[in-house]
């Protein structure tokens, strides 16, 4: 044993430590001469700064901590210099210890060899190399330092078992306290991973992680494995001394290294308590306490949920319940006022064209998009929209048509589930028909409010009897619901639309079509269509036949919904053969029977004469501040409008106390970078902006602002003092929730406001549009129908279908009209009169007639097809041979491997067929490396005993890594790309 302290240049030429016969004198009678202890270069008691294990230890400590708290500059140099303090005095402490007195502990030597390095260091050190590689080569926001620094720290255990396993096969410890610490290190780092492997697996899955660390994770306890049989040669091979130092050293690092593991969790209790301060202090300490919670917290700190964790913060898969992440309002409404963000928002979308998905909603002009995920909730796995089919008439002559929309659910799942939707209606557009097949009957819907409409609904609902309910759930937005759809069944439903055609060129007018834009089940993306038209068709649709029956015009064929930037049809125009001119048609739902005359009529759009803007000062505006200062330049080279910048709120009835009005360039000065924090509430300055506007004619309103998702209490809705009709010019810079729409529905009982969006999918495109529509005002065509009791001097159309279409638009432009004057009891009766869905008015289909008299609706007949009239729309008794024709599902069925009611997410990088192949080659790749190291192995083994061993190990070994990745894949959905 050296023990003395030799120059670095004279180790090289230093003798071996020699055995002599009397060192053996005192040798246990089973320790055989052959087995020298391994000795090493002790280093005598040397100082702290010239210990390379000191520097290691900082160096990962660097790593780690900026890995955690890269984006925290305070918290990162806090946690960085205690680490380090506490790593000098722990090599203090070892330096202490090691005068003292040894003991010697008699383990059992274990087997060291190639398997030991091969499973614990070779073969994890080339996957995690491998996994590294390919996602660093696919990555798009490529870092360097955090890319290295997190490539470090996937690799750092299996590398440092390798330099312990190389220490020992060189029979000679060069740095003992350097060799302890990396065992220390490997033994701590992978003894904290296995406990969080173990509890993410096994116990509760509390967050997700992507791919290259779940990897790490599970391959921790074969790392394990490895760092302790290399702990016990370091401590049971090595000479007594150099075994103190290595051990004590060792623990050292173990006890640094769960240090770094766990310390991140520092910074997760403290966030919460400051959460858990903001929920506990009433309402006037709230916004400092939020104020001090927006410096300290990250997105990654609020939704932890949308965050993987990586490195030393893979100790939070240990918690649950961390952020925000409790999805109540509350919590919405805390993270929005930190973040500044929607609760429900990945990721900040401009108000521009960009990704549709046909399962969220989309942009509206009349709904926000909380209100619509609140309507039609979280998508139901296994229900899906089988089959639709729309059928459908137009009038030329009216410039209306009819469509008839029949959708078929199917539930693959295990459960019955509620089918909802939201559908956008047309322009001039609204629902006469409501369908629901029983037992293969069709049954039509009972027309009364919305409140009895949904208690019917309701009662029916908790004895699952088929029930089926269509609301208005806002202007041109309507709420479809059924229930239930029944387990590995299907459930039919029909809608059927009266539209208004809108004016196109000289010779053509267009009927567009309604859209599902919201719904809990995968929506279908082929329609089968079916229209006659009493005019030639303009166009066509991809595949589609175009023919003749009789004097009528045939379309018919598959129509195939596309996203949004490749252009999905949406609509189809037919030729007219003669001018517009006013038409008369005969009323007969009326008592009395009346006449309706249509005409077009022009009109002119006035310019306002008084401009208030509202500027939201919430953080996701602060990237467009110079589109704020440029929107203010070009609104008062037309107008000297007054401007509102929303305050911060500093306590529970101060919002309305800070707002002030302000000119343009008093605005300019005070929107800065810095103004803009968090998120605020807009709803106190636009109600004060709404109503000063309102206070003289052709007042308008602009607002500037970004997500307003806050819950609003619609319970207490007070109505505006509005005096006189007022325009809201809506531009939402950054897409997202907003909640305080459908405050201001209520608020507006006389639908004073005329709420007008700007955006890429309005008319009405940025606010250079805006301005020139008030230089040059526009003029546009609409259809007026007046109503009259004796027959008017005009042409008088005599087709039933074009009449009931034509009476049906008359009817829904009269409920809004009665709505405006305050006649709510007129309006709901006219609207249950016609059958149509109005604010006043639902529809609801119920299982019998015995249902019927128990809610005490009357369901009627349908009254829009009379006797004689081509049967072009669906019924099932005049149309059971050309439904059949259709009666296929369109398009693929839902995969019944992604249908289950306990699907996982789809991993982000690779779909689960890719990562079942995956799985299978590194299962083969194992046998054959098992197979390699036992065939040699066994031609020495003649016992039957270590060939059944031998055999054991070959089939075991595969079988196990094809257990663990079969695992993997189907419990750790989400899992993303990259490290």
């Amino acid at each position: 044993m050296n023990t003395t302290e030799k120059p670095p240049g004279e180790l090289d030429s230093a003798p071996a430590p020699s055995i002599t016969p009397s060192s053996l004198e005192g040798a246990a009678p089973e320790q055989n001469a052959s087995e020298q202890k391994i000795s090493g270069f002790d280093g005598g008691t040397r100082s702290l700064l010239k210990q390379p294990s000191l520097f290691l230890c900082v160096v990962l400590i660097c790593v780690a901590m900026a890995a955690c708290f890269g984006k925290t500059p305070n918290y990162f140099w806090v946690m960085t210099l205690s680490l380090i303090g506490l790593t000098a005095a722990f090599h203090l402490i070892a330096e202490k210890l090691l005068g003292r007195a040894n003991s010697e502990f008699e383990l059992p030597s274990p087997r060291e060899g190639v398997l030991t390095v091969l499973f614990g260091s070779v073969l994890p050190g080339l996957g995690l190399i491998a996994y590294a590689l390919y996602s660093l080569i696919n990555s798009t926001n490529f870092n360097f330092f955090d890319e290295l620094g997190k490539l470090t720290l996937l690799l750092v255990v299996p590398v440092f078992n390798f330099s312990v396993w190389s220490s020992l096969r060189r029979r000679y410890l060069i740095r003992p306290r350097l060799t302890g610490v990396m065992n220390g290190f490997a033994l701590g780092l992978s003894a904290s991973w296995t406990v969080i492997w173990l509890k993410s697996s096994f116990i509760s899955h509390a967050a997700d992680t992507k791919f290259g660390w779940m990897l790490l994770l599970s391959l921790s306890p074969v790392l394990l494995f490895a760092a302790v049989r290399l702990s016990f040669d370091l401590h049971r091979k090595t000479e007594p001394k150099i075994s103190r130092i290595a051990t004590t050293f060792s623990f050292l690092g173990c006890l640094l290294s769960i240090l770094f593991v766990f310390a991140p969790l520092t910074r997760t209790f403290y966030i919460q308590s400051l959460l858990s301060d903001i929920f506990k202090a009433p309402q006037t300490e709230q916004p400092a306490l939020i104020a001090n919670l927006r410096a300290q917290a990250t997105p990654e700190d609020l939704r932890p949920s949308k965050n993987p964790v990586s490195g030393f913060a893979l100790s939070s898969m240990l918690f649950g319940n961390r952020g925000l992440d409790g999805g109540s309002d509350r919590e919405r409404d805390l993270f929005f006022k930190v973040a500044g963000k929607s609760f429900n928002e990945d990721a900040t979308v401009k108000n521009r064209p960009g990704n549709h998905d046909a399962n969220q909603p989309e942009e509206s002009a009349d709904l926000d998009t909380t209100a619509v995920y609140a309507a039609v909730g979280s998508r139901n796995i296994g229900l899906s929209l089988a089959k639709s089919q729309m059928v459908g008439n137009i009038d030329s002559a009216t410039m209306t048509g009819s469509l008839d929309w029949s959708m078929t659910f199917h539930n693959s799942s295990n459960e019955e589930h509620e089918a909802r939707a939201v559908i956008a209606l047309p322009a001039d557009a609204v629902v006469s028909r409501v369908t629901l097949w029983i037992n293969g009957e069709a049954r039509e819907a009972a027309f009364a409010s919305p409140a009895r409409t949904r208690a019917a609904y309701e009662s029916v609902v908790k004895r699952s009897r088929d029930p089926l309910l269509v609301t208005m759930l806002a202007p041109g937005k309507i709420l479809v619901q059924c229930y239930p759809v029944p387990i590995n069944g299907a459930m039919k439903i029909r809608l059927g639309f009266k539209i208004a055609l809108q004016p196109g060129t000289s010779n053509t007018s267009t009927l567009v079509f309604p859209r599902l834009i919201a719904s809990n089940f995968a929506q279908q993306r082929r329609h089968q269509i079916r229209f006659l038209s009493s005019s030639p068709f303009a166009d066509s649709i991809a595949g589609g036949v175009s023919g003749r029956e009789g004097s009528a015009y045939v379309l018919s064929g598959t129509l195939r919904e596309r996203r949004k930037e490749n252009g999905t049809k949406s609509h189809l125009s037919v030729l007219r053969t003669a001018p517009l001119t006013a038409v008369a048609t005969f009323d007969a739902t009326a008592r009395p029977p009346q006449y309706i005359v249509q005409h077009l009529k022009e009109t002119v759009k006035t310019p306002p004469k008084r401009l208030i803007v509202v500027v939201d000062s919430s953080e996701s505006m602060r990237d467009h501040l110079a589109e704020i200062h440029s929107d203010l330049a070009k609104v008062s080279t037309f107008l000297k409008p007054l401007v509102y910048f929303v305050p911060e709120a500093t306590g529970a009835n101060a919002e309305r106390a800070a707002i002030r009005a302000m000119s343009v360039s008093q605005a300019k000065a005070v929107i800065t970078s810095d103004a803009f924090k968090g998120g605020q509430d807009n709803k106190p300055v636009l109600t004060e902006a709404l109503e000063l506007a309102a206070e003289a004619p052709q007042g308008a309103v602009l607002w500037i602002h970004g997500p307003q998702p806050l819950t609003q209490d619609l319970t207490n809705a007070v109505p505006l003092d509005l005096v006189h009709p007022v325009r809201l010019y809506d531009w939402q810079i950054e897409s997202g929730a907003n909640e305080i729409l459908q405050a201001l529905s209520l608020e507006d009982p006389l639908r004073l406001i005329n709420r007008e969006v700007l955006g890429a999918a309005s008319s009405i495109p940025d606010i250079d549009a805006l301005v020139r529509s008030w230089v040059q005002p526009e003029k546009k065509l609409f259809l007026e129908r007046v109503a009259f009791t004796r027959k008017p001097d005009v042409s008088l159309v005599e087709n039933p279908i074009a009449s009931m279409q034509v009476s049906r638009l008359w009817a829904d432009g009269e409920v809004r009209r009665l709505l405006a004057d305050g006649f709510e009891r007129q309006a709901l009766i006219l609207a249950a009169q016609y059958r149509i869905v109005s604010p006043v008015t639902g529809a609801v289909v119920l299982d019998d007639a015995e249902e019927y008299r128990k809610n005490k609706l009357d369901p009627g007949a349908y009254k829009d097809a009379p006797g004689g009239a081509p049967s072009l729309l669906f019924n099932p008794d005049t149309t059971a041979s050309r439904s059949e024709s259709y009666s296929g599902l369109v398009g693929a069925p839902v995969d019944p491997r992604y249908g289950q009611s306990n699907e996982v997410g789809q991993m982000a990088d690779f779909g689960y067929d890719t990562m079942r192949d995956i799985s299978r080659w590194v299962t083969a790749f194992s046998f054959l490396v098992a197979l390699i190291f036992v065939i040699p192995a066994v031609r020495t083994r003649k016992s039957v005993g270590e060939l059944l061993g031998a055999v054991c190990t070959v089939c075991g070994i595969p079988l196990v890594v094809h257990l663990l990745g079969i695992y993997l894949i189907n419990n750790f959905g989400g899992l993303g790309g990259g490290l």
